[in-house]
């Protein structure tokens, strides 16, 4: 766009510089052509010093035709030099971890053992530290739960889930909570 304003600008100071070299040539002949009694001959500095203002008209257009003029190559260069040797590109990868995840636990089971309950989904298990033991349908070996951090249950087969005390003189609170991720 730049480009199509500044070659405006020059067709226009162009064209202003061509009419007012042509008034200034038509005065010229109009002063050569009818000279007064008092006017010095033909081609005298007379004339030259009347035609200096069109003179400076001229001169003062051509250089600002030739300042636009040098203005617009240097565009033009800065524009293929930016052609020719391109700036690097850095590329920002961004990384967006996926949005987190919200655990909910549904408490669906408050019970005293020995008991007998069926779940068949993710649970979180709460004896408040006292030790237990699972009998699962499906796996041949009695788990054993501590009563502290998690419990790690192989494949099972669906079906009642046989909960008794790890201490046979105790009874243990047995509290199960689905796991629900959103």
């Amino acid at each position: 766009m730049i480009y199509i304003i500044a070659l405006l600008v020059i067709v226009i100071l162009v064209f202003f510089s061509l009419i007012a070299y042509a008034a200034a040539k038509q005065k010229a002949k109009i002063h050569s052509s009818n000279p007064s009694p008092c006017s010095p001959p033909a081609g005298s500095t007379t004339i030259i010093k009347n035609n200096s203002n069109s003179k400076l008209i001229i001169n003062t257009l051509m250089i600002g035709a030739i300042i636009v003029f040098l203005f617009v190559m240097l565009k033009v260069i800065s524009a293929w030099t930016e052609s020719w040797f391109p700036k690097p590109v850095t590329t920002v990868h961004t990384y967006s971890p996926p949005p987190p995840t919200t655990k909910a636990l549904i408490l669906r089971h408050d019970t005293y053992t020995p008991c007998l309950v069926i779940f068949d989904y993710d649970f979180e298990l709460d004896t408040q530290g006292d030790p237990i033991k699972m009998i699962f349908p499906g796996i041949k070996d009695t788990i054993f739960y501590s009563g502290k951090g998690t419990i790690a249950i192989p494949p099972r087969s669906a079906g009642a889930v046989r909960i008794v005390s790890g201490n046979p003189n105790n009874t243990a609170r047995v509290r199960i909570w689905e796991v629900v991720n959103h």
